[in-house]
């Protein structure tokens, strides 16, 4: 059995008083820029990592709440 280490969402910090769903720090692969945005994991754009990985894109509990993604 393999143990894979759980991926997570990074909502920016201060989500809650967002008025619409894009309050998701998403990594374009292409241009190596963050942008805001949903959580719809899409072609060029990662959504969806370990917490190490997040923190390794300077992406961490200062800037970030990081709810687990439902597998």
């Amino acid at each position: 059995m393999e143990n894979k280490k759980p991926l997570y969402y990074a909502k920016v910090k201060g989500w809650e008083k967002f008025s619409s769903s894009d309050y998701f720090w998403n990594y374009d692969t292409d241009t190596n820029e963050y942008i805001i945005a949903n959580n719809l994991h899409s072609h060029g754009f990662l959504t969806q990592l370990t917490k190490e990985d997040w923190n390794k894109l300077g992406i961490n509990d200062s800037n970030a709440d990081f709810e687990k993604v439902e597998e």
